[in-house]
């Protein structure tokens, strides 16, 4: 068993986004899968509860914690070079060389490794290049610090399979493909957290959700101790939900993976990343790194900083509605802001229905809806988890009750 360092009560206020004063009775920093592992097996064996805990953006402390809270500190990303011609079988074959060979070693960041090229023989027959590409994969790892977009830093294959330790922050994954010229992550820019909780939610904004680029993941299952792989149909991935968020406490995320590269194509037609392109790159052909851009200065300019003013961003799932509904409110409501569903429902912006009751600005107690959006809920002044949750459900109540719709709550509580 690895050397595990357990610290007991420990002060949980400075690893939420929220900073509410709770404690943990025991806690401990994971860097590597088999470490990972030994802390789920000395929790079984204490009889102790597991809590995973990231950068805590998407959870709310209301009481302690009386149990093990665990956190993964490991800062490996691996890019292999994939196969014009790789099925998705192919695909997952790789992914799970890459779990298998990868996960168990500490690496630290900005540290790179030799890699291997993943050929594609145009002499030889495609099952003969298939073979000669899954026995040599090319693998690099690395980890980059830098957060904003660049100019690519190395020319990368048209497809690019991308695994990221659950440890790594989100955003850095992102800028790291972006600045290696990779499609497909530019839209998630600026979001906060882990990649170990973003399948959890399954993150999205700006009209790509992470489920679009996965391609599969690792994970612990607590209960027996084993590691199993997840593809895209066993996570069962929906609106900011997944099997794991439905069965939450069953598994630990070790590692993602997803799918990047040029044959993606860019996603610009969101209206509020389409308006700021057309109006501050009209002369500029878009780009990974320029979409990357105007979402971070679009967020930037909607959503507050939780280092200066802390919050858990959206509080509210936009709620989804019958589409005859939807058509009765605004009848009442002409200005209510929806989007038509692929199934013909109404996906509607819960800051609109706070905004409209004049929530935007209050504070109570402490805490309070941002001045700016409505669907952020703050912490102005030192106050509780328990303050937060009562003007949550003073917002569910009364949007309930004018609107008929029940607003759900998107971060985790504890």
């Amino acid at each position: 068993m690895n050397t595990l360092t357990v610290v007991h009560d420990f002060d949980l206020s400075g690893y939420t986004t929220f900073g509410f004063a709770q404690k943990a009775a025991h806690y401990v920093e994971v860097e590597t899968d088999d470490q990972l592992a030994d802390a789920v097996q000395l929790a079984r064996d204490e009889h102790w509860p597991i809590l995973p805990l990231g950068e805590g953006s998407n959870i709310v402390l209301t009481q302690d914690y009386n149990g093990l809270v665990i956190r993964q500190t490991g800062q490996r990303i691996e890019y292999v070079s994939l196969p014009e011609n790789a099925t998705t079988t192919d695909t997952h074959s790789i992914a799970r060389t890459v779990n298998d060979k990868g996960t168990h070693s500490q690496t630290q960041a900005n540290v790179e490794t030799p890699i291997q090229t993943l050929t594609n023989a145009q002499t030889r027959t495609q099952t003969e290049t298939k073979t000669q590409s899954l026995a040599n994969a090319e693998k690099r790892v690395q980890s980059d610090s830098e957060l904003q977009p660049d100019k690519p830093t190395q020319a990368m294959s048209r497809r690019m399979l991308v695994t990221a330790a659950a440890g790594v922050n989100w955003h850095t994954l992102v800028m790291d493909t972006v600045n290696k010229g990779l499609v497909g992550l530019e839209n998630l820019s600026l979001i906060p957290g882990l990649v170990g909780a973003a399948p959890v939610q399954n993150i999205g904004a700006y009209g790509v959700e992470l489920c679009d680029r996965f391609v599969s993941l690792k994970a612990l299952h607590i209960q027996s101790g084993r590691w199993q792989t997840f593809t895209i149909d066993d996570c069962e991935f929906a609106y900011r939900d997944s099997l794991f968020k439905r069965h939450i406490g069953q598994y630990i995320i070790a590692n993602v993976s997803f799918e990047l590269g040029s044959h993606i194509k860019l996603q610009t037609g969101y209206g509020a990343l389409n308006q700021y392109l057309d109006t501050h790159c009209v002369n500029q052909a878009p780009t990974a790194a320029i979409v990357s851009e105007a979402v971070c200065a679009i967020r930037r300019s909607k959503l507050p900083n939780p280092a200066a003013l802390p919050n858990a961003g959206s509080f509210f799932h936009n709620p989804v509605i019958p589409a005859a509904q939807y058509t009765a409110l605004t009848k009442e409501h002409p200005d209510m802001v929806g989007y038509r569903q692929p199934d013909g429902q109404y996906k509607v912006a819960a800051g609109w229905l706070i905004d409209h009751l004049g929530y935007k600005g209050y504070c109570h107690e402490g805490v309070g809806v941002h001045e700016h959006q409505a669907l952020v809920l703050v912490k102005y002044a030192p106050a509780t988890g328990s303050a937060l949750l009562a003007l949550a459900n003073t917002i569910q109540t009364h949007v309930l009750r004018v609107f008929g719709i029940t607003l759900s709550i998107e971060p985790r509580l504890i």
